[in-house]
């Protein structure tokens, strides 16, 4: 069987490649949706909303803005109404500073001024779950004990974050962990996010530590932002991440564009997730926590 392999190999290439044309990839319409990007804290600031459409996965397009939406959150306290940015077409912010109540239950409310697949009326609902106040962080600049020469993608050092917190994390809750630097986010990206659970290994406790596998230098300062989410919102997060890496895998079947994680928007078919949070922030120098 091996001697007709060979021999069928050299003549399957000379008709592929004496019968080459231009193909062209036959792909589904792509169903036009709305997006919602946001979320609501209990920080006393202006907060954000943005709403856009999808746009055609193969067309490598921007996503367009949605404009001259009506948006409002709801809750037990009264309505909170947002302006649309002049300057960012899309971008939705609170009239005025506000915070949310850890306790509360959060409603978004979107009116469309012109249909997207002839809806118009959008919500979406979170409860903002307690915190974790934050006494103070620490970080420590180390050797990371799993570098190799041979992983140039990989930095040799590592940060260690240490939490001190006066109120532990609740059982059962989900946490994530952002680190800022120079007033800009480190691990923004989806695959970057750190998340941890409440559980009773923390119960007791007053300090708990992450590991930020970043190029960061000694004497940076760092803030680190620690926000209470769903449940819901940890599966949407963990869904984006399975789709991120099915996209990096080189096996990825491209005869369609990949699956949404589901989100949080109802009322009609839509995209992307409202999020609700408890938000404490502290920052540090970092020190070098290498030893002799």
């Amino acid at each position: 069987m091996k001697y007709i392999h060979f021999v069928l190999f050299p003549l399957l290439a000379i008709l592929l490649f004496s019968c080459m044309e231009e193909v062209e990839w036959e792909t589904e319409d792509y169903k036009e949706l709305l997006v919602v990007e946001g979320s609501f804290t209990d920080e006393y600031k202006k907060h954000k909303i943005k709403l856009t459409k999808t746009a055609d996965y193969f067309s490598g397009e921007t996503t367009p803005p949605v404009e001259g939406a009506n948006v409002t959150i709801t809750s037990e306290t009264g309505t909170i109404t947002f302006d649309e940015s002049t300057d960012n077409p899309g971008v939705y912010r609170t009239e005025e500073m506000v915070a949310g109540l850890v306790g509360n239950e959060y409603t978004l409310n979107i009116l469309l001024s012109k249909p997207i697949n002839d809806e118009t009326e959008y919500t979406a609902t979170e409860k903002m779950e307690p915190g974790v106040d934050l006494d103070s962080i620490q970080a420590d600049l180390s050797d990371n004990p799993v570098y190799t020469e041979d992983r140039p993608d990989m930095d040799s050092l590592m940060v260690d974050v240490s939490l001190f917190w006066s109120r532990p994390p609740v059982n059962d809750n989900y946490y994530r962990v952002q680190l800022y630097l120079k007033d800009s986010i480190r691990n923004s990206t989806i695959d970057n996010f750190s998340f941890y659970e409440g559980g009773e290994e923390l119960e007791g406790t007053s300090v708990s530590n992450f590991y930020f596998f970043k190029n960061l230098q000694l004497k940076d300062t760092l803030v680190l932002e620690n926000c209470s989410v769903s449940d819901q919102y940890y599966e949407y997060i963990s869904g984006l991440k399975k789709i991120t890496n099915q996209e990096d895998d080189q096996f990825f079947d491209m005869s369609g564009p990949p699956a949404n994680a589901e989100g949080n928007i109802e009322g009609a078919e839509a995209i992307g997730f409202f999020r609700v949070s408890s938000v404490s922030k502290r920052s540090a120098v970092v020190r070098d926590g290498r030893y002799e």
